[in-house]
């Protein structure tokens, strides 16, 4: 996906707040057609990681070994813990990197084992 500026976000800290809340919906949701959901929003995986972007409330990325933050929609404000509710936001900036790299990891062990079973 890509986001610049000019282009409408595709969630904002407004729809944040109101998609926390049981049976709601982005109320300015660029994606037309996309139903009412029946329970709040739990989780968000922001694979673009533009800060402050598409996603409104991506306010800084997460990393390989720190994945996920937790979102307060109540307050806007971003935790490292999960002990209060809040929506679970992944934004990962380098995660198109990390795929290639366990993909290329996991195949070359499979080859490895194949070459000393034989």
């Amino acid at each position: 996906m890509y986001w610049d500026s000019n282009s409408p976000r595709v969630l904002t800290d407004e729809d944040a707040v109101r998609m926390f809340g049981k049976g709601s919906q982005a109320k300015n949701n660029i994606m037309r057609g996309i139903p009412q959901i029946p329970h709040k929003m739990l989780a968000i995986a922001d694979i673009t990681c533009d800060i402050g972007g598409s996603i409104e409330f991506s306010n800084e990325p997460t990393t390989v070994g720190s994945p996920f933050q937790l979102y307060d929609p109540k307050t806007r404000t971003v935790h490292n813990d999960f002990s209060r509710d809040g929506v679970v936001v992944m934004s990962i900036d380098n995660l198109p990197c990390q795929l290639p790299r366990e993909a290329t990891e996991y195949f070359g062990d499979c080859l490895v084992l194949t070459s000393l079973t034989s």
